[in-house]
Parts: C-alpha cells; sequence; structure tokens
C-alpha cells in the first residue's frame, strides 16, 4: 500500500492591520453559538453524557449543557497517574 500525505486544510495568513478586537458584543456572538451548537447536538430521547478533558472547552460546553438539559448529566473523565499529561 502506498500512503499519500496531503494537507486537507490551510491556516488563512491574516494581515497584523486586519486583526480585530473580541469585545463584548463579540463575546455575546460566541456565548449564543456556542449555545446553540450545544443544543443543536443534544436533541436526545435518552440521557446524555459527554467525556472532559480538563481544558476549557469541554468544560465550557459541559458548563452550557448543565443548563440546557433537566436531567442529570453523565461525565466521564480519564486519569493517567504519574504523568505530567494527566488532565483530572
Amino acid at each position: 500500500h502506498e500512503f499519500i500525505r496531503e494537507a486537507y486544510w490551510t491556516i488563512p495568513k491574516i494581515h497584523p492591520s486586519a486583526k480585530k478586537t473580541f469585545g463584548l458584543r463579540e463575546s455575546e456572538q460566541l456565548r449564543e453559538l456556542m449555545i446553540e451548537a450545544v443544543k443543536s447536538q443534544t436533541l436526545s430521547d435518552v440521557p446524555i453524557g459527554m467525556t472532559l478533558s480538563g481544558g476549557l472547552d469541554s468544560s465550557a460546553i459541559a458548563g452550557i449543557l448543565a443548563h440546557q438539559v433537566s436531567a442529570p448529566v453523565t461525565v466521564f473523565t480519564a486519569r493517567n497517574q504519574g504523568n505530567r499529561y494527566d488532565e483530572s
């Protein structure tokens, strides 16, 4: 078998003068987009569970989810004792 290494994405270059500040309006817009994203992925007739990585993204999603559903949410995480990459 032959493997072909090919990038499937590119990071756009942003000129320093094109950078914008992230103010209150943008923060609120991000919050609303995140809430809508969580809502759209958690339509379920069964209990919902999620994994926590220890990072800000999964913690934010767990917080949003806690406010969106009325039933308890089961949360899973993994530990790797003695390892500097342990995120518990």
